[in-house]
């Protein structure tokens, strides 16, 4: 079976989680809308409040997600610092070389 390129349903592919920035700027954007919704003429209006209500909800989903985000990325474990291999003998030790070894 031959399966369209990009298919969000094909095996091996993972969404990714969008990045701070992305749901940071998301969120902006959305309290923007927020509150020029909350300050216009409509906002009294059955339409004006049940987009006040649509963007709050929003809003809200997007401050957890950005939370969400942020917990997981603190939770990512930095790698181990590099450690120096334990000197040993060296072949080089009193300025001769070891070509037998």
């Amino acid at each position: 079976m031959i399966q369209p390129l990009g298919n969000p349903q094909s095996p091996g592919i993972t969404p990714q989680a969008p990045s701070p920035g992305v749901l940071q700027a998301q969120l902006a954007k959305t309290e923007g809308q927020l509150q020029d919704c909350v300050t216009c003429d409509s906002a009294r209006t059955p339409q004006g409040q049940a987009k006040i209500q649509t963007l709050s909800l929003k809003v809200q989903s997007l401050k957890a997600r950005l939370e969400e985000v942020r917990k997981v990325g603190d939770t990512v474990a930095a790698p181990p610092p590099v450690v120096a291999p334990p000197r040993g003998p060296s072949p080089l030790e009193g300025g001769r070389l070891d070509l037998l070894a």
